[in-house]
């Protein structure tokens, strides 16, 4: 039967827990990765459009070829993803409303 030191004790301690942080560290990143949800994609777009009834059409700068940008919706908590292409010449941001 082998003897236990106390230094052979805390030697096999320290190595189970280094094993265990690292399984911990590679859980953490395949879950992360498995949980993050596919982007949703706006494309910035000018566009032609009548804003009154009366009158010529306008320039129009939009997300898509709708003219009306999409509306996004997610339950709290949840995680969310956006891709912007910007395919217009200017430079551009989102600004986004209702966020709680």
């Amino acid at each position: 039967m082998t003897l236990i030191t106390r230094r052979r004790l805390l030697k096999t301690a320290a190595i189970a827990g280094a094993s265990g942080v690292g399984l911990a560290a590679i859980g953490r990143i395949g879950g992360s990765a498995a949980a993050t949800p596919e982007p949703v994609v706006l494309r910035t777009a000018k566009i032609q459009a009548k804003l009154m009834d009366v009158g010529p059409t306008r320039d129009v700068l939009t997300y898509g070829n709708a003219g009306m940008p999409p509306v996004l919706r997610m339950k709290k908590g949840e995680p969310f993803a956006a891709r912007l292409i910007n395919a217009i010449d200017d430079p551009t941001t989102i600004h986004w409303h209702g966020i709680r």
